[in-house]
């Protein structure tokens, strides 16, 4: 499937938007928050859907009665593992899995001009499929099989 890497807002990089015809199992990162201990310069995300839409802002802040087009991207979110020492020191990728469904953090949604390069990430077929982390869900693919591999 094809994956995003999306770019630590701090930083100025150019984007790329792209979207598979036949199925959008699609990947990424973004900037962590500062109370990480163990800090990194992007987060991972599975693209479930790509979204526009006209959105009115009609509150005492608002600078227009015109609604403004949205371009937005509906993820869920991976997580590290810190368990699995990664890194140039290690020569080891990051080990990802989603985060739980119950963590409220788990989905979100994305401006696409955050995406900064396509790209690949394979699951860790070693470590099996698991159907813990989220209950049946149209956040799957059909041929997943309400299941999704413990990590890539």
């Amino acid at each position: 499937s094809n994956a995003y890497q999306l770019h630590n807002l701090r930083r100025a990089a150019n984007g790329q938007f792209h979207q598979s015809s036949h199925k959008l199992g699609c990947y990424g990162a973004f900037a962590r928050g500062r109370g990480n201990s163990n800090p990194h310069p992007y987060w991972y995300a599975r693209v479930l859907g790509i979204f526009h839409a006209d959105i009115g802002h009609l509150g005492l802040k608002s600078k227009s009665r015109r609604p403004k087009h949205m371009e937005f991207l509906w993820v869920r979110w991976f997580g590290r593992d810190l368990s699995h020492k990664s890194g140039c020191k290690a020569k080891r990728l990051d080990r990802l899995g989603f985060v739980d469904s119950a963590d409220p953090a788990a989905f979100g949604f994305l401006n696409p001009a955050e995406v900064i390069r396509a790209s690949h990430i394979i699951p860790a077929f070693r470590y099996g499929r698991t159907s813990d982390l989220l209950p049946k869900s149209i956040a799957r693919h059909l041929e997943d099989e309400d299941q999704d591999y413990t990590y890539y």
